[in-house]
């Protein structure tokens, strides 16, 4: 239960710190940060490795955690910065797309209702043609059928 609630309060701390400053957050030996020292004892991992996953506009998307017996070497490091970065790219890509498609969503909507506006003043035209016709018609009849 102790480590439980130790890794809990190292993750939660980490992952805050890591959010709200937007660096990375990696100690080879947790204990020696004094916010967990007394805790540290108890469990058996001891590397701790938490990044924020960010865009580059600044909104922060999460961040990630990993706890680990031993100390990460530089190239996990740095292989799980560039994951993080590659995370982010990817979220804000997806956000994007999102957005295009609430767009584009919005963009047929008006161009379905411009149709449609179209249609109509286009029938409208027909029917005031037909009602010109009729009325040269009724009134050519009324002239051949009532000469002067």
């Amino acid at each position: 239960m102790v480590t439980s609630l130790f890794w809990h309060f190292c993750f939660c701390s980490s992952a805050g710190t890591a959010i709200n400053s937007k660096e990375k957050i990696h100690y080879d030996d947790a204990s020696s940060d004094s916010r967990f020292s007394s805790e540290a004892g108890q469990t058996s991992y001891k590397s701790v490795l938490c990044l924020p996953i960010f865009s580059n506009r600044g909104q922060t998307f999460g961040a990630i955690y990993f706890a680990s017996k031993y100390p990460f070497s530089n190239k996990t490091v740095t292989m799980i910065t560039l994951l993080c970065q590659q995370a982010s790219i990817s979220i804000a890509n997806a956000l994007l797309f999102r957005s295009v498609q609430a767009g584009t969503r919005e963009n047929l909507k008006m161009i379905a209702a411009q149709r449609e506006f179209l249609e109509d003043a286009r029938r409208s035209r027909e029917d005031a043609l037909k009602a010109t016709k009729a009325c040269i018609i009724i009134r050519l009849f009324d002239l051949c059928s009532h000469p002067s």
